[in-house]
């Protein structure tokens, strides 16, 4: 999972050595710069980003106005103060408004930064899929049709893992698995897709398949069609009811991607709660 971190301070030597230690710690993050309050306005209403690192003292306004309009919008995505300036009269009223970490901007504390950020990370990872996972199941209790589950499931694993592509297959009366619903999958590669199984004996427990490269697996039958479609990675994760197969979770990168257990855990709950719904419908 590649982290966006909204980075914001007017300075440009402070925004390259805040980014020198970022980069070099932590690593599939993208950061995004923010020198001025149009910028700021602009991140804000996007909302692409997963953390939120500012200086307090800005030509056009302080940390804590940042804080508060970020909470506002996003009141659980973190917020960490990284400055020279400030108090601790500042600090403990920034706490109190939801920020997350406090770092002190001198050489001795730089080393801290990618610390703070990755635990503000690891946090917000956290608190998404809870969020994700609750909202999930409140909304396949309401759905009525195995469309609308297939959907909610696919929803949920975009917002989270932020994959390029991803989808979810059926077995039909014939245990062949056909499309129920999909992400940015073209019908080229659809239709190599139709039909197929990582698990050609069908039952017996299958295992999930991860595959961190598709370049370098040379015994992926669809490994062209896959390259053709611009892919580098692909998870393909059972869907299972009463240990029989009934779908493939399927979730892919444009770019070579280690899949973590925490990732794989997830997408295993989500596969497991579309099972159980589907049975039921």
């Amino acid at each position: 999972m590649k982290y966006s971190i909204l980075l914001i301070d007017d300075n440009p030597e402070d925004r390259k050595l805040a980014i020198r230690e970022l980069t070099r710690q932590i690593s599939d993050i993208m950061i995004i710069e923010v020198a001025d309050a149009a910028g700021l306005d602009h991140a804000l209403l996007t909302g692409n980003f997963d953390l939120v690192i500012t200086d307090y003292q800005l030509r056009w306004g302080n940390g804590l106005a940042v804080l508060r309009a970020v909470k506002e919008r996003y009141p659980f995505r973190p917020v960490i103060f990284f400055t020279a300036s400030g108090s601790e009269e500042i600090a403990v009223e920034a706490m109190k408004s939801g920020l997350d970490d406090y770092v002190t901007k001198s050489a001795r504390h730089f080393g801290r930064l990618p610390l703070a950020a990755r635990a503000a990370l690891e946090l917000h990872e956290s608190r998404l899929v809870l969020q994700t996972l609750y909202k999930m199941t409140a909304a396949l209790n309401q759905a009525s049709t195995v469309d609308e589950v297939c959907d909610t499931a696919l929803d949920a694993v975009q917002s989270v893992l932020k994959v390029n592509r991803s989808a979810i297959l059926l077995a039909d009366s014939e245990g062949l698995m056909r499309f129920c619903a999909q992400r940015n999958v073209s019908q080229e590669f659809r239709r190599a897709l139709d039909g197929f199984t990582p698990w050609p004996n069908g039952n017996g427990n299958p295992a999930r398949l991860m595959i961190t490269d598709i370049l370098q697996d040379g015994d992926f039958p669809l490994r062209g069609a896959a390259l053709m479609e611009g892919l580098r990675s692909l998870g393909f994760i059972p869907i299972l009811y009463r240990d029989r197969l009934t779908g493939i979770f399927l979730v892919g990168y444009n770019s070579p991607h280690y899949f973590r257990d925490k990732e794989v855990r997830l997408v295993q709950n989500l596969a497991s709660h579309v099972g159980f719904a589907v049975a039921r419908m």
